[in-house]
């Protein structure tokens, strides 16, 4: 086994590496639009709701946040009308009281990679 695996392993069995991804370039799958939604969640069920949220193929990352709202999410949809359905979905969710969607208009660094 070389170095670098050995390396590898160790991270692993650390919980270091949880595992290995392609990174894949979004638009040249045609997902163009990249959306950065806030939600605010009632009834103390925001776990529930992040978590189901989470399941949402567009949704790439979910965070707990403070301040006004109490989620905010980051996902990407090929058209406008995958959005409006999108924000749709996330209006009818029981337990969610608010949205608030801001489009990017041009993205400047998108790097999900730590360090």
């Amino acid at each position: 086994m070389g170095t670098v695996q050995k390396h590898a392993v160790r991270l692993e069995n650390r919980g270091v590496l949880k595992g290995y991804t392609a990174i894949i370039d979004p638009i040249k799958l045609g997902y163009d639009i990249t959306a950065v939604v806030f939600v605010q969640v009632g009834g103390g069920r925001l776990l529930d709701v992040e978590r189901e949220i989470a399941k949402e193929a567009n949704v790439l990352a979910v965070y707990d946040i403070t301040g006004d709202y109490d989620a905010a999410l980051i996902a990407k949809f090929k058209d406008y009308s995958g959005l409006n359905a999108f924000v749709k979905r996330l209006l009818s969710m029981q337990y969610i009281t608010r949205t608030v969607t801001n489009v990017a208009s041009n993205v400047v660094k998108e790097d999900f990679k730590v360090l």
